[in-house]
């Protein structure tokens, strides 16, 4: 009989530890001086706002939520931040032009201090659209298999001028039902 109460003993104990919240601090750098940052646990804002196609003031909302509910926080000028997270969950951090990283809390927790730096996403030279009547056209009904949000390019300044990208870039892939005009042999295809 001890064996059996031993058990349970020890499952009550793992589920208690697990299910524990902690209060983890340190500091982001870059902090929030260079624009939006956050940090996540377990990527519940985009994974939210890229899987729901969110508009702006719905994603607002979103933030405001998570941010009420302990999933979101947003650093200081300086970096620092505190978030309260289980053992078992990952943190993502996030800021405007900079690379995400992601750290599992247990991982976290070995450290002595928690510095994260994010490093600067590579900026790529703008190149002004040539509106030209396209040379093949294929027109066809078809499905929607798969749609995925990619992130906006980042522009480098030229002259002063920083250019921003207001249109959402998605890589989509279609099955065609029928061919309405042109030929397009392949049954799955990126448009």
């Amino acid at each position: 009989m001890k064996p059996f109460s031993l058990m349970w003993l020890l499952i009550i104990v793992s589920s208690t530890v697990y299910s524990q919240t902690l209060l983890i601090r340190g500091r982001l750098q870059p902090g929030r001086s260079t624009g939006m940052s956050s940090v996540v646990v377990n990527d519940t804002l985009y994974k939210t706002h890229y899987k729901s196609f969110l508009n702006g003031d719905q994603f607002a909302q979103l933030r405001k939520t998570l941010i009420k509910d302990s999933l979101l926080f947003e650093p200081d000028s300086t970096g620092a931040f505190y978030i309260r997270a289980k053992l078992k969950d990952t943190l993502y951090f996030y800021c405007l032009n900079y690379v995400t990283k992601k750290y599992a809390v247990a991982d976290l927790l070995k450290r002595r201090n928690i510095l994260i730096r994010l490093k600067e996403v590579p900026c790529i030279k703008y190149k002004l659209c040539k509106d030209t009547v396209p040379r093949k056209t294929y027109v066809f009904l078809g499905e929607k298999v798969t749609l995925k949000a990619l992130p906006d390019p980042r522009y480098c300044e030229v002259n002063g001028v920083l250019r921003i990208g207001m249109d959402a870039v998605y890589l989509a892939t279609y099955h065609i039902i029928k061919n309405i005009y042109g030929k397009y042999k392949k049954k799955y295809n990126n448009v």
